[in-house]
């Protein structure tokens, strides 16, 4: 597999795993098992596509679940704006969206789509025999395919509702529980409000509280007066100084419960200012010590970035050779399939020729037998002949003998005749 297209799948193995994920932490919808269940069988079918070798299907089902996305998300910001500013020009255009998003999902995951799970299916089993890893392809395909069509009856719903005048919205938000609490999360509107209520309450407290030490005080004021309308008439003068009396030493013990009140509340102050001027020396020095190994912690990242950008580098140049490898490979493949007519030539004449080589050496090893029942001929020949020779010459050396044994008679006889004849 290319490299290219390995990093093509994990990447999208890891875009559904974050939308699982995701899924799991956004409120609860109609859909939530379905969409749960769609994010599985998408990464099954990214790992079997994968690992089992069908990696033409597997790019083709990735490359058509993700276009009728963009539409959608663009309807529904468009959606969210015009809720905000309440301007009909964005429901405009998120109707308009929505419509142009629903063809797109009809023709890419249910025309398209279900042509590429026919394909799998049907098509496939005339070329080759389908393994459990194909069947279980297979199944999760139809399984893909069964979710497109809920939810392109959840779009016929909201274009029922657009053809009616009201807009387009998402109906799986009709489930969705009212009590944020439950959900774990608040949205900050809310938590303001509850804040405000807590405020409120706080201050009712506080007033009721002020209001009964206002009582109290009424009540003090008006035995204080009191007191001083018995005095002046005369009448229970003892007990009226005795009651001043108390209330002085009340008065001059409330002021001294006061003034311990505010001597403490100065050294509980004083005491806060040092604790705190400790706790930030301490801080100074735990934050200078992470200075320093922040500083640290920067040098080495420098060298580590410095590393990886030096690894970068060698990766890219790498990168280049494999692709000039790869379009040299493909070069030399298609200079080989242009070329394989003429080898196949080459290949019958080399046959062609090689049968004829052997016919010639079955030739020359004849010549060759020929040529050695010649030699032996030749050499019976010349035997003959050297026979024949030693033979004449036995015969000359006879006839010169002969000739030596000549009488004197005989010589005078041929003396009359030439030399040359007188043998």
């Amino acid at each position: 597999m290319r490299s290219d297209l390995r990093c093509f799948y994990i990447l999208y193995a890891a875009r559904y795993i974050q939308a699982a994920v995701t899924v799991l932490l956004e409120p609860k919808r109609k859909d939530f098992l379905e969409m749960m269940v769609h994010h599985i069988v998408t990464i099954g079918v990214v790992y079997v596509s994968y690992f089992c070798g069908w990696n033409r299907v597997g790019v083709v089902v990735m490359v058509l679940l993700d276009p009728a996305d963009v539409p959608l998300h663009l309807a529904k910001l468009c959606k969210y704006t015009s809720e905000a500013l309440e301007m009909n020009i964005w429901q405009f255009f998120a109707d308009r969206l929505f419509e142009f998003f629903a063809v797109l999902f009809f023709v890419t995951r249910l025309v398209m789509f279900g042509y590429v799970c026919w394909s799998a299916h049907i098509e496939s089993e005339q070329y080759f025999h389908l393994d459990y890893a194909a069947k279980l392809c297979v199944l999760l395909l139809y399984l893909l395919m069964v979710l497109q069509l809920y939810w392109f009856g959840l779009i016929l719903k909201v274009a029922m509702k657009l053809l009616r005048g009201q807009g387009a919205e998402d109906i799986r938000s009709d489930d969705e529980d009212e009590d944020p609490k439950r959900l774990g999360w608040l949205s900050r509107s809310e938590q303001l409000k509850e804040r405000y209520t807590e405020l409120s309450k706080d201050l009712e407290l506080a007033q009721e509280k002020a209001g009964t030490h206002e009582c109290i005080s009424n009540i003090v004021a008006r035995t204080h007066l009191s007191t001083t309308a018995v005095h002046q008439s005369g009448s229970l003068a003892e007990t009226t100084l005795t009651l001043l009396e108390q209330q002085r030493a009340e008065v001059k013990r409330f002021q001294d419960l006061k003034a311990q009140k505010e001597a403490l509340i100065v050294e509980a102050a004083l005491f806060r200012l040092y604790c705190a001027d400790r706790d930030a020396t301490k801080n100074l020095e735990e934050a200078q010590q992470v200075r320093e190994e922040l500083s640290k912690t920067e040098h080495d990242l420098r060298k580590r970035r410095k590393a990886l950008e030096a690894s970068e580098v060698r990766r890219q140049k790498l990168e280049t050779e494999v692709r000039e490898a790869e379009s040299d490979h493909f070069a030399l493949n298609a200079a080989l399939e242009q070329r394989k007519p003429e080898i196949a030539n080459c290949r019958k004449q080399a046959a062609h020729w090689t049968i004829k080589e052997r016919e010639a050496q079955a030739r020359i090893h004849q010549e060759q037998e020929k040529m050695k029942t010649l030699e032996a001929e030749w050499h019976d020949a010349t035997a003959k002949r050297e026979a024949a020779e030693k033979e004449l010459a036995d015969v000359r050396r006879r006839k010169v003998d002969s000739a030596l044994k000549l009488t004197a008679a005989q010589r005078r006889e041929c003396h009359g005749l030439p030399r040359s004849l007188w043998r």
